[in-house]
């Protein structure tokens, strides 16, 4: 029943995040698939406050799966895939945001970038379809996954494999651990990491859970689950 010209995917896919702004008040926190952020008034009939907008979001871009807070400090994970459709006028600007819930005001931000060389005899540039499932170089690699934020860090998965820990504070990458390759499992079957995706990061008493893989619109697959444990300090 969807009419001929649909329109663009603009949905809100994330949570939305109820936070408190420095003099109390309640705010409503929401990201959506054009790569907007709103705060809203929810004891105001949901009234404006704030929007920013961090991408020109199409349909795998924007924001996706779900934001983070820690005080007052919003971290927002864009996705946004660099494709090669002359027919767009669209300008990538896939990473990481820290937003000040009072204002939207940037506090910093992490541009990503893909850091390798395609191989483009061996992919299809428009869809970024390769032809084998877990490339070196691959085409995806924004921020779609949900980020996870614990004093002084937030974490966030990448699209081509990559768990990134950046400083809360300034953005710097403080750790990083490519999940884009084979390991061994407790239970003995075969596995490998590929695109972070979705659910992000659980942490708690002194471990991070992760899933690795999600093929869904030609991201690598992947069938690993990674449990860290945070060494003890000597």
């Amino acid at each position: 029943n969807c009419p001929e010209n649909a329109g663009p995917d603009f949905d809100f896919g994330a949570s939305v995040i109820i936070a408190q702004s420095s003099s109390g008040k309640d705010i409503l926190l929401a990201g959506q698939k054009s790569g907007q952020v709103y705060a809203l008034d929810p004891d105001n009939n949901g009234s404006q406050l704030w929007q920013r907008r961090l991408s020109d979001g199409t349909t795998v871009g924007g924001i996706h799966w779900g934001m983070s807070l820690e005080g007052e400090t919003l971290f927002v994970p864009v996705a946004d895939p660099a494709w090669d459709i002359k027919t767009w006028e669209y300008t990538p600007q896939p990473g990481v945001t820290a937003l000040d819930i009072n204002s939207g005001d940037t506090r910093w931000r992490h541009r990503a970038e893909r850091g390798c060389e395609l191989d483009l005899t061996t992919m299809d540039s428009q869809s970024g379809r390769h032809e084998e499932s877990w490339p070196d170089c691959h085409f995806l690699y924004g921020f779609s996954g949900a980020a996870t934020s614990i004093e002084g860090a937030v974490l966030a998965g990448s699209l081509d494999g990559k768990l990134n820990a950046f400083d809360s504070s300034n953005g710097k990458i403080i750790w990083q651990y490519p999940t884009n390759r084979s390991f061994e499992t407790i239970n003995g079957v075969a596995a490998h990491g590929g695109a972070l995706d979705n659910a992000g990061p659980v942490i708690g008493n002194g471990y991070l859970v992760l899933q690795s893989g999600y093929s869904y619109i030609n991201q690598m697959p992947g069938n690993v689950l990674l449990v860290f444990r945070k060494k003890p300090r000597h």
